[in-house]
């Protein structure tokens, strides 16, 4: 009774709470045995037991089997009680010689007896907690290395199977109910080798080997577990064995590791088998973890490292407090050390602790922080870590969380003495604000890296719950996975990030990109498409270093990639697309076609003056532009006709000057051909000039021969067909062609006189009597929305005059219009539509709309004498003006046409195009709306659905009425 007050700390609280029905249990099984009454056991004594049987049913239920070591306590103190729990620990030799069944139950009643003496100990306040954590490392320490001994033979200390402690046990500071941080590593080189791992058969024996330790330890068994082991600390754990070849291990720590990782060596030791190869090892490594000479970006990357975790805010709230990873919590002050020790140790050797209050006062001793601010560290982490070590003692869990619920709360205050909740509700608080206020102090000079909702870390190998937190209140639903994906690519498993430049940049956009992502309708959906953007690119530095210089650029690629992903595929495959952006700012009106031309010279005077490097000019140049402008559309800066506007300007310079590029490469060898000439019809949304991003361009190529027989006057003369047939050729493949820059543009050239039969060259000769006794229906009724874009002056002529007459032919309207019909009809057969946003099959939807405009242009150019050529807005309002339309239908006409073009630019830019319901997404169905006007996903596809009724009901009474 006497020892028991005399190892008592003086001070130690006395308290009989915690849940009393329990207690009352407890002591009826303890005086139902040969236990020492109440009145043996003291005031002291019976204090101890009430707390411990009030408050702990796993340290009751150990008191009730093991009361031996409460009896050793109560009478000799806490040396007595651990020495006669760990009497029965099995030396090198014994454990060796064991088998199996019995060394398992063995060591699970040594360890029963050891918990329970240790948490006498520390609940008594007999031992500093520094102590407390040193003699349970201590003992785990034991354990492991009788559990190598037992597996390995009597030469375990020499056979090269080395077990290396990390973590808390690593630095002699394992909490109550941890797990085991462990990495198993073998070295060929021990003497005692096993032969059965020798000639290619190592990783196979030490991975089953290991796999066997992990059992010994993990197993639940009636006797219970020893401790919960976590190897994932090794090098790359997702793709290599449970045991790692100490080759492999200093490859991967000399040039992949992270800096978490090598921080994590910070408090690495030996700690069972060989004992000597573990230490070998470490020296190995010890180069990579302590580096002499940090460069720029590994002491950028540990500042950033830092700088993630969370920096408090707000009120603090006892209730569910994370001792481990809460702002102000354990870990605050770990990492603050380790990245100090990270930057530092490697010239100073004398930084190069492992126990937490070793390290910050080795810090201090070297400038490197105020001596009073580490004592006080020093003073918190103490404070914290018991009461991580009391919570995890009250059914033996490893748990970091302060309870929510008052009662389990009270319960816990109760536990470590207090009075009252509010007593330890404030004593933590203070605590925990004094570490944050000191930590933060530390690095106020940086940047934070956090985020303003809470910590930002995706280092470890598990998900920091305070992440967690932060990106569920950003909206993620799924926040563990992100947390994985990003962990990912912080080891080097994708291109963009193998370098540590990339990670180390990668460390520092994190946080932007998140914010970024967390803004979008879809944080999910915007996260799995930038996350399939980054890893589909084939370097990283330099994207990452624009979003580092220039946060607002990742608020714009987030965008594309949560609502436009076949946008930014075509980012994905040109990262230096987002180039423009930093030259002219999103906001920027669309250039005129002076400017869009300029634009090309200035690109073709980047270049050599080959044809081939002038073509991938071309490709870079349209290609900037056909995203800019899509972009633009995207963004809601620019409508969908504007666009269609400027996205013709360039498609036309691109035709013209292509055109006389080719003509450059060719005539050089093949000449000219005198009397001859060539041009370039634009059809379709070409000619009509409403070319949306996507946009095939759809044209002919014609001649003009000036005789038959004649051909051109080069070194190698060509007759004409085969001369412009080779020049067709050349133009077409400079645009379809791709390249390592990508493609020009693509062609769809079916329109040409007799489709895919047809040259690609037709010559105009025959083309008037082919409109007049061989074109069909629809090639006819698209000569409306013809226009020569480039050419010959003559050639161009000639070619406006033949679509004229043809477009003035007398014709027979009924048959027109049946035909017209039959088209309808087969269209709908084989074109059925995917959804609501099908603007241009459905019936009454954009295909429909075109082709009454036309046929009202055609028949209405037949009664008139004169043509009516343009796009479908011009024909529109000449058709108004000529009162073949009345100003209502013309209107109302004009508005789907307006509605169907916008809904299918921004399905272009979005899908590729693509109307199936199940690839829109809510936020890309809300940009869509937001680009036509709409707020609501509902007033669209009404409003659609009102534009399809009117264009049916005009097209049944111009064009069903005519057929009739």
């Amino acid at each position: 009774m006497a020892s028991l007050e005399q190892h008592r700390a003086p001070g130690a609280p006395v308290s009989l709470g915690g849940d009393l029905q329990q207690r009352d249990r407890y002591w009826e099984h303890w005086s139902g045995a040969a236990n020492p009454t109440q009145a043996e056991l003291g005031s002291h004594g019976t204090d101890l037991l009430n707390r411990v049987f009030g408050h702990s049913p796993f340290l009751g239920d150990s008191a009730i089997a093991e009361p031996a070591i409460v009896r050793a306590f109560v009478a000799e103190g806490a040396d007595a009680a651990l020495t006669l729990a760990r009497r029965d620990l099995p030396d090198s030799a014994a454990a060796a010689a064991m088998a199996s069944p019995d060394i398992t139950r063995h060591l699970r009643i040594v360890r029963r007896r050891v918990a329970l003496a240790v948490a006498l100990v520390d609940i008594s306040g007999a031992w500093s907690v520094a102590r407390v954590l040193e003699e349970w490392s201590a003992f785990a320490g034991d354990l492991l290395q009788a559990a190598a001994f037992h597996l390995l033979g009597p030469e375990a200390d020499r056979s090269g199977f080395a077990v290396i402690a990390l973590g808390k046990l690593g630095a002699g500071e394992l909490n109550y109910s941890s797990d085991i941080d462990l990495a198993i590593f073998y070295d060929q080189s021990s003497p005692a080798f096993p032969e059965a791992a020798r000639e290619g058969r190592a990783s196979r024996h030490f991975t089953r080997l290991t796999q066997r330790f992990v059992n010994l330890f993990q197993e639940r068994t009636a006797d219970g577990y020893l401790f919960r082991m976590d190897l994932r600390l090794r090098p790359d754990p997702g793709s290599t064995p449970l045991a790692v070849s100490v080759e492999a291990a200093e490859l991967y720590y000399s040039g992949l590791a992270q800096n978490w990782e090598r921080a994590v060596f910070i408090r690495a030791r030996p700690i069972a088998g060989d004992l000597a190869a573990g230490e070998r090892f470490l020296q190995r490594i010890a180069p990579f973890v302590w580096r002499r000479n940090l460069d720029f970006n590994a002491v950028r990357d540990i500042q950033a490292m830092l700088r993630q975790t969370s920096r408090g805010g707000g009120d603090f709230d006892p209730a569910g407090f994370h001792l481990k990873f809460g702002s102000g919590g354990i870990r605050a002050i770990e990492f603050h050390l380790q990245t100090e020790q990270l930057v530092w140790g490697g010239r100073n050797r004398a930084l190069r602790h492992r126990g937490t209050a070793e390290g910050l006062r080795a810090l201090a001793a070297a400038g490197r922080m105020p001596t009073d601010v580490a004592e006080r560290l020093i003073v918190h982490y103490r404070y914290l870590r018991r009461v991580e070590n009391r919570v995890q003692m009250i059914r033996d869990e490893q748990t970091h969380v302060v309870p929510e619920k008052n009662v389990e709360r009270s319960r816990l205050a109760s536990f470590l003495g207090h009075a009252s909740l509010a007593d330890f509700d404030a004593e933590l608080a203070e605590h925990v604000a004094a570490v944050q206020s000191l930590t933060a102090a530390s690095d106020a000079a940086d940047e934070s890296l956090g985020h303003p909702f809470g910590s930002l870390v995706f280092t470890g190998v598990d998900p920091d719950p305070a992440t967690v937190a932060t990106l569920t209140r950003l909206g993620f639903r799924k926040p563990t996975g992100v947390i994985a994906q990003i962990a990912n690519w912080h080891r080097g498993r994708i291109p963009a990030t193998r370098s540590e430049r990339g990670r180390t940049l990668l460390t520092e956009i994190t946080p932007r990109m998140l914010d970024a992502i967390g803004e979008a309708p879809d944080p999910e959906t915007a996260f799995a498409g930038f996350a399939r953007f980054f890893e589909g690119l084939n370097a990283g530095v330099e994207l990452l270093s624009m979003f580092a210089n220039y946060p607002s650029l990742m608020a714009v690629v987030v965008e594309i990639m949560g609502t436009a992903p076949e946008l930014g595929q075509s980012l994905a495959a040109n990262p230096r697309l987002l180039d423009q952006l930093l030259e002219t700012p999103l906001e920027a009106p669309l250039p005129g076609p002076d400017a869009i031309e300029a634009a090309l010279d200035a690109e073709l005077g980047l270049g050599l003056g080959d044809y081939q490097d002038d073509l991938d000019a071309f490709r870079r140049w349209a290609g900037e532009l056909r995203f800019s402008v899509a972009l633009k559309l995207l963004c809601g800066v620019e409508k969908s006709g504007d666009a269609a506007v400027a996205l013709t300007h360039v498609a036309d310079i691109a035709i013209r000057r292509l055109m006389a590029l080719v003509a450059q490469e060719f005539e050089p060898r093949h000449g000219r051909l005198p009397g001859g000439g060539a041009a370039f019809l634009g059809l379709g949304k070409l000619g009509g000039r409403t070319l949306l991003p996507g946009s095939d361009l759809d044209g002919v190529f014609f001649y003009d021969a000036p005789a038959v027989g004649a051909e051109s006057d080069g070194r190698v003369p060509l007759a004409a067909s085969v001369y412009f047939s080779r020049f067709a050729t050349r133009l077409i493949t400079g645009f379809t062609a791709h390249t390592a820059v990508g493609q020009l543009w693509e062609f769809d050239l079916l329109l040409r006189p007799h489709g895919r039969a047809g040259p690609l060259a037709s010559a105009l000769s025959g083309y008037e009597t082919y409109l007049a006794r061989d074109a069909w229906p629809v090639e006819k009724l698209a000569l409306v929305r013809s226009r020569v874009i480039a050419g010959a002056p003559e050639t161009v002529d000639t070619l406006n005059a033949i679509i004229d007459r043809a477009l003035v032919a007398t014709g027979e309207h009924d048959a027109l219009a049946g035909d017209l019909l039959d088209l309808r009809a087969k269209i709908k057969d084989t074109h059925r539509p995917s959804g609501p946003f099908d603007v241009k099959h459905s019936p009454g939807g954009l295909l429909d709309l075109e082709l009454l405009v036309q046929f009202l242009a055609v028949t209405s150019a037949q009664r008139l004498g004169r043509p009516l050529r343009g796009s479908t807005g011009d024909v529109l309002r000449l058709l108004g003006t000529i009162d073949v339309l009345s100003a209502e239908d013309e209107s109302r006409l004009a508005e789907a046409s307006h509605l169907y073009q916008s809904v299918q630019a921004m399905l272009r830019i979005t899908v590729g195009g693509r109307t199936d319901p199940a690839l829109l997404q809510p936020a890309m169905i809300e940009r869509i709306g937001q680009a036509t006007g709409f707020d609501r996903a509902d007033d669209l596809e009404e409003a659609l659905l009102g534009a399809r009724a009117s264009v049916r009901a005009m097209t049944e009474a111009h064009i069903a009425s005519a057929s009739a």
